[in-house]
């Protein structure tokens, strides 16, 4: 009878204390699946999802830049390629599945002091080659797949590629995704091979292994080279690729000036695949095609406070105390000669909380200033209490507010051209003007 009770109680102790932790269990049951893979020990979570197939994440205190394994998702973000179809729909879904702060689970092909049993653990661009699991013990690379968002790449062999294509033939069959409609996968499919065809065309008229595209725009003529800064901002829907700039200079494009910017446009970053355009023919996307120059618009009166038509046809408005200007392509605007005519046809006049009325009389130019910065948040205390400052850049002369999508970063950046304002109306009279995004 003392033995039964010693057993019962020593079997009450040990057999119901929880696991040392939920990442060590979790990872013996991936490892019962998935026996081929390296799984990481370090805690990781999601920093940053780029696209479909790429992702940033912190491990520790290091920050990794991850390129998942046997997955391709249409382009997004790719600096040569257009944006292609359901690319827009694969990188939301990608957002959906990997939220920023989500812990993660990393498996590689291999141990990571060596290489793996398919090849190395770090691509060309030294990003790692992962597999990601989820919170809920899914691959995401896999899921990606089965939900029609992704190819399963064979043309880099993987330990798993039988299983992924596998995969990917259950989604074609089913029609999900992107597969439900073929026809426009097999375009996409054949304007990628017509990309890799053009630059191994290049590579062999040039005679290197490798090179620096140069980068044309129809609508400006213009031709940027990898040192430009608009180099990786030319709009996808004009844009033409050409090895050199020989090349680029006899289809009759000049090159750009160093200090051109690119206008921000809000249709050249799509979101889903209904808002993607290409003004060349399904035949010649990638390749060499010239596109006819916009016709020009010209109204019958010339336009009130300064506002005139180039011969292209697009509107340039300046304003005179920031000493910017805006491009208003043509087609896209219309033109009223006064304030009345534009209310009487339903438009209201842009501005921020509808602080601007038809009545309200233009604020008077600030006396210009050039000392009414800090150079760091320390300094800016000394004149001013607040919880989250204006943050300009000297070089580009250009302010950050908090509503701006890189304010966060460039708060934190430790630039000597980075300054502080205590308000907008600083910075404006510094000689400081707003970022676009």
């Amino acid at each position: 009878m003392l033995r039964l009770f010693v057993g019962v109680f020593f079997c009450t102790l040990f057999c119901f204390v929880p696991p040392h932790s939920h990442a060590e269990t979790s990872w013996h049951q991936l490892k019962r699946e998935w026996p081929l893979l390296w799984f990481m020990r370090t805690p990781c979570r999601v920093h940053k999802v780029v696209d479909g197939d790429t992702a940033h994440v912190f491990c520790g205190d290091k920050l990794e830049k991850l390129r998942l394994v046997g997955i391709d998702t249409p382009e997004t973000k790719h600096p040569f390629k257009p944006v292609e179809f359901y690319g827009p729909e694969a990188s939301s879904r990608a957002k959906q599945l990997l939220r920023i702060g989500d812990n993660v689970i990393l498996a590689l092909q291999g141990r990571p002091s060596g290489r793996g049993r398919k090849g190395q653990q770090r691509g060309v661009y030294g990003r790692l080659l992962v597999y990601i699991f989820m919170p809920n013990g899914r691959m995401f690379n896999t899921q990606m797949i089965e939900e029609g968002y992704a190819f399963a790449m064979t043309r880099y062999p993987h330990t798993y590629m039988e299983r992924f294509v596998q995969l990917e033939q259950a989604a074609k069959a089913a029609r999900r995704g992107m597969w439900a409609h073929p026809e426009k996968v097999t375009a996409m499919q054949a304007e990628d091979e017509r990309y890799r065809q053009l630059r191994s065309a290049c590579n062999q008229r040039l005679g290197v292994r490798r090179f620096d595209w140069v980068i044309g725009d129809q609508r400006t003529r213009y031709y940027f080279t990898k040192g430009h800064r608009a180099f990786f901002r030319t709009d996808y829907r004009t844009r033409r690729l050409f090895c050199s700039s020989n090349e680029a200079e006899s289809a009759g494009f000049r090159a750009a000036p160093s200090d051109y910017r690119v206008p921000f446009d809000p249709n050249a970053h799509p979101k889903t695949s209904s808002e993607i355009q290409s003004s060349a023919s399904p035949q010649d996307r990638i390749g060499p095609r010239d596109l006819p120059p916009p016709a020009p618009t010209h109204s019958s009166d010339p336009s009130p406070s300064g506002v005139a038509s180039n011969p292209q046809g697009s509107l340039i408005l300046g304003h005179p105390t920031r000493k910017t200007y805006r491009v208003l392509r043509p087609g896209r605007y219309r033109i009223f000669q006064s304030v009345q005519e534009a209310e009487a046809a339903g438009y209201r006049r842009s501005g921020r909380r509808g602080e601007y009325t038809a009545t309200s009389t233009p604020e008077p130019t600030p006396a210009p200033s050039t000392g009414t910065y800090a150079r760091s948040k320390r300094a800016l205390a000394e004149r001013c209490r607040v919880e989250q400052p204006i943050v300009g850049n000297l070089r580009s002369k250009i302010y950050r507010t908090p509503t701006n999508k890189g304010y966060a970063r460039a708060l934190s950046s430790k630039s000597k051209n980075t300054v502080f304002f205590c308000n907008v109306q600083d910075a404006v009279n510094a000689g400081f003007r707003p970022a676009k995004r």
